[in-house]
């Protein structure tokens, strides 16, 4: 999860996605069906208020659009696991020599109520004043 707990913590992607895991599943678990072959998502209810996590399987970025019961405050602010390849990683490799950061947990913006899920990638979707991951 962690290149090293001694030094300053640079989580390896499987730790980002975990943080930005942990900071959407709070509450009740609701179901999410969706019409986006490859895509995966759940739905959390606390405390009033929604939050999701969007996985996908696909070679290309998916549109996926959002669909909340009315009951309940949807979530308002986005989060995206971002790297530039597939191999990207936080660790010292032959492609990466300095083990400077490849991969990183981005802000992103939901358009009214589409996200857009980047190739393999995971998305989070949390509710006005949680703590970004």
């Amino acid at each position: 999860v962690a290149n090293s707990l001694a030094d300053d913590v640079s989580l390896r992607p499987t730790g980002l996605a975990m943080e930005m895991l942990n900071s959407a599943i709070a509450g009740d678990f609701y179901p999410v069906t969706t019409s986006n072959t490859g895509i995966t998502a759940a739905a959390f209810l606390s405390n009033s208020k929604w939050s999701l996590a969007i996985v996908s399987a696909n070679a290309t970025p998916t549109t996926v659009s959002l669909s909340l019961p009315s009951s309940g405050v949807a979530p308002t602010q986005a989060f995206s696991l971002s790297a530039s390849t597939l191999t990207s990683t936080n660790d010292v490799t032959a492609d990466n020599a300095t083990g400077a950061p490849q991969v990183s947990i981005a802000p992103i913006t939901v358009s009214g109520n589409q996200a857009i899920v980047p190739p393999y990638g995971l998305v989070v979707l949390l509710p006005a004043g949680a703590s970004a991951p």
